[in-house]
């Protein structure tokens, strides 16, 4: 995964990235999982099988109970069918705007 940008407004985080899927091992049906992570209230939250790859783009919502002040994220695709994972990116550090 390659991330094209990442945005946290309120509780939206938006996540873009390039379709890397002409690449060995990797298909447009893969299913993008994201985690974040806020290391003062040391909380977790995972967003799992949330869009494919080949999709570019998506809009996840924070539940409200969720501190959104400071996450960092990171994103992995899985195969739909077998269940093989790709490597985990660390995506960033991002505030709440």
């Amino acid at each position: 995964m390659h991330a094209a940008g990442v945005t946290l407004e309120g509780h939206i985080l938006a996540v873009a990235w390039q379709d890397n899927s002409y690449q060995a091992l990797a298909a447009a049906t893969d299913l993008l999982s994201v985690i974040a992570y806020n290391p003062t209230a040391e909380e977790a939250y995972f967003f799992e099988d949330c869009v494919t790859r080949g999709d570019g783009q998506v809009l996840l919502t924070f539940p409200d109970y969720f501190p959104t002040e400071e996450v960092h994220l990171w994103a992995t695709f899985e195969d739909e069918t077998s269940g093989d994972c790709a490597n985990s990116e660390y995506l960033g550090f991002v505030e709440e705007n």
